[in-house]
């Protein structure tokens, strides 16, 4: 298998560590996260406790706590052009029936200076606003992050 050497693998790691709703915000039965990066299939994230969703909600805050990881090849040169076109999308929604509750763009080009080695540096932890589809804040998530570079090693795997 003839392997490409300007290709790189490298990882996307992606935690939610909480939300806060703001006041006003209907009760969320199955709370998730989804997250899309570049052309990259949706990482949906789930809430882990939904017992006593009511009891959850009396002060407004989600806990997550979860992440996910994703490996992916591009050209080591394109990945900072690729990252400063095209923002990861955050979207907070309720996969019962109240459907998307909340969207962000996170800007994921200060991730692609200098990829960190895979689990040296490199972790860096937010507080992101979401906004409903007019504008209206409507919570605030909790994310953690980091984009590791693996290598030209694996591309053939």
């Amino acid at each position: 298998m003839v392997v490409d050497p300007t290709l790189s693998v490298f990882s996307l790691e992606c935690y939610v560590i909480g939300a806060i709703l703001r006041p006003g915000v209907s009760l969320l039965r199955r709370p998730s996260v989804i997250m899309r990066l570049l052309e990259f299939p949706a990482v949906v994230i789930d809430c882990p406790s939904k017992d006593d969703v009511a009891d959850r909600l009396a002060d407004r805050n989600l806990a997550w706590g979860l992440g996910k990881n994703c490996l992916f090849s591009v050209p080591e040169r394109s990945l900072s052009s690729m990252l400063s076109r095209a923002p990861m999308y955050i979207m907070l929604v309720d996969l019962d029936d109240n459907g998307l509750q909340g969207t962000a763009a996170v800007d994921l080009s200060g991730y692609a200076d200098g990829p960190a080695i895979v689990g040296k540096r490199g972790f860096r932890r937010g507080r992101v606003p979401l906004v409903d589809l007019m504008g209206n804040r409507v919570a605030f998530i909790d994310i953690g992050g980091r984009i590791g570079r693996a290598g030209c090693h694996l591309v053939g795997h």
